[in-house]
C-alpha cells in the first residue's frame, strides 16, 4: 500500500498545489503555532511534499531538514530547498540525532505518511 500512495504524490507532484490548494495555508498556519526558533533550532519536515511547512519554517528562522517518499516531490521541494531527501518515515536519515515531536501536520498522514514535525533539541 505505501509504494502506491508514493505513486499518487509522484503523478500529481507537478501539480500537487493545484489540485490541494488549501494545503500551502495549512502549512502557513501549522509553522505560526509553533514557537519562535531559538537560534540553531532545527526542524524537520516528514512528508514535505511541496514544502508548504519547510519552506514556511525556513522563512521564519528555522533551520529546515526535510524527507518525502516521492522522488518527485524531493525533485520539486529541493529546486527551493537544497539538502531534501527521499526516505521512508520508518527509517530516517539523521542516525543519532535526537528530534522531539512538536506537533502532527498533516491529517492524511494516516494515508500517505507519518508527516510529523519535529525540533531538535537544543
Amino acid at each position: 500500500m505505501r509504494d502506491a500512495w508514493i505513486d499518487v504524490f509522484a503523478r500529481v507532484a507537478e501539480s500537487y498545489d493545484t489540485v490541494v490548494p488549501f494545503f500551502s495555508s495549512f502549512g502557513r498556519l501549522m509553522v505560526a503555532a509553533l514557537p519562535p526558533p531559538a537560534v540553531g533550532a532545527r526542524l524537520l519536515d516528514v512528508g514535505a511534499g511541496t514544502g508548504a511547512v519547510a519552506l514556511t519554517a525556513r522563512h521564519r528562522g528555522y533551520e529546515v531538514s526535510a524527507v518525502d517518499g516521492s522522488a518527485a516531490m524531493v525533485t520539486r521541494l529541493s529546486a527551493s530547498l537544497p539538502g531534501v531527501q527521499v526516505a521512508d518515515a520508518a527509517a530516517l536519515p539523521f542516525g543519532d540525532t535526537t528530534f522531539v515531536a512538536d506537533l502532527a501536520d498533516r491529517p492524511e498522514m494516516l494515508l500517505r505518511r507519518a508527516a510529523v514535525l519535529f525540533t531538535a533539541r537544543a
